[in-house]
């Protein structure tokens, strides 16, 4: 997850509007990564081939992910990019509200 996490960084600065992305931030990115990976697999596995140690195309990401639909392997580049946008929101937000939480002292709250 870390070679996806370096791979992602230049893109998450810019969609979170985040100026560093310090140590502590990296942590707070991994473990929203964790939780959504619980969530919704698919979503990371996305992600991963994305954003991995040898990034793919849209197309190509398409074409090594389920579609849930039809039980076949084959989505098209624009749903790839419209969960890719998902994730990201999904990530913004959990990072947002991570790092509130662990300014109050509080514990990871889903």
């Amino acid at each position: 997850m870390d070679i996806v996490i370096r791979n992602m960084r230049e893109k998450f600065l810019d969609r979170c509007n985040i100026a560093i992305l310090s140590e502590k931030s990296v942590n707070i990115l991994s473990e929203c990564l964790d939780y959504i990976e619980t969530r919704d697999p698919r979503a990371i596995r996305i992600l991963k081939l994305r954003y991995g140690k040898e990034p793919k195309t849209l197309k190509q990401v398409g074409c090594l992910v389920e579609n849930r639909h039809k039980g076949k392997y084959g989505i098209c580049a624009e749903r790839v990019r419209e969960i890719e946008a998902k994730c990201f929101r999904w990530l913004k937000k959990l990072y947002i509200k991570r790092e509130i939480d662990l300014r109050h002292g509080g514990q990871w709250t889903s």
